[in-house]
């Protein structure tokens, strides 16, 4: 039975970084997710990621990334919306001695408001707030 996945900027830069330590084990289990997921990411994950790639990778890869994305009728995308927003921001004052971005935050409730227990990320803060990080 295929369980709800998100995915995170982690994931995606480590999928597109050859150098990335976690570069072959991202490629392997992207093989999977087709497989075993129904896979979900954001819009503030999309940013985050179409401007880490662009800087660290450059405008090539990050566009490509924005075809296979945009193209795609497998991943799903969430859109945050204004309640979303503020409950994420009550959750980024919450934890002001953790070291969470914003758009962490909006993963966190996106996760927890539509019941997605797992993500595909090398970001030790989604354990952190009690998700497990795929894969392990």
């Amino acid at each position: 039975m295929k369980e709800n996945l998100f995915i995170d900027s982690s994931a995606f830069f480590a999928l597109l970084d050859k150098n990335d330590t976690c570069h072959e084990k991202s490629l392997k289990f992207f093989n999977e997710i087709k497989e075993n997921f129904y896979p979900f990411t954001s819009d503030f994950i999309l940013s985050e990621s179409f401007t880490l790639i662009r800087r660290k990778l450059g405008i090539g890869i990050a566009t490509k990334l924005g075809e296979v994305v945009f193209s795609s009728n497998i991943l799903k995308i969430f859109y945050i919306d204004e309640n979303l927003i503020l409950e994420s921001y009550d959750l980024f004052k919450k934890y002001e001695d953790w070291q969470f971005s914003f758009t962490d935050c909006s993963s966190f409730i996106v996760m927890k408001n539509f019941r997605i227990s797992k993500a595909f990320c090398f970001d030790e803060h989604f354990v952190n707030m009690g998700f497990k990080s795929v894969p392990s």
